[in-house]
């Protein structure tokens, strides 16, 4: 009879532990989602700021860059004419 109990409580036991690893299991495989979707996230705002700079590069390279705003100091210029 002592044998049996000792028997249940080690089955016991042994389905806690296993239930215990899955849950482990399940909270590795959630951070490793979530690392992943941070990774994710930062490559693509990554990208998103590369695209930007590409296109700052882009706007610097061409005349209408040079345009002056409304109120420009010099004789003559309007709001989108280039500076003499």
């Amino acid at each position: 009879m002592a044998v049996r109990l000792r028997e249940a409580d080690s089955m016991a036991a042994l389905a806690e532990m296993r239930q215990r690893v899955a849950e482990l299991e399940i909270q590795r495989e959630e951070g490793m989602i979530q690392g992943q979707l941070n990774h994710s996230d930062a490559a693509q705002y990554i990208r998103q700021l590369k695209d930007h700079i590409d296109e700052l590069k882009a706007e610097v390279r061409h005349p209408w860059v040079l345009w002056h705003p409304k109120g420009c100091a010099h004789r003559g210029c309007g709001p989108y004419s280039l500076c003499p």
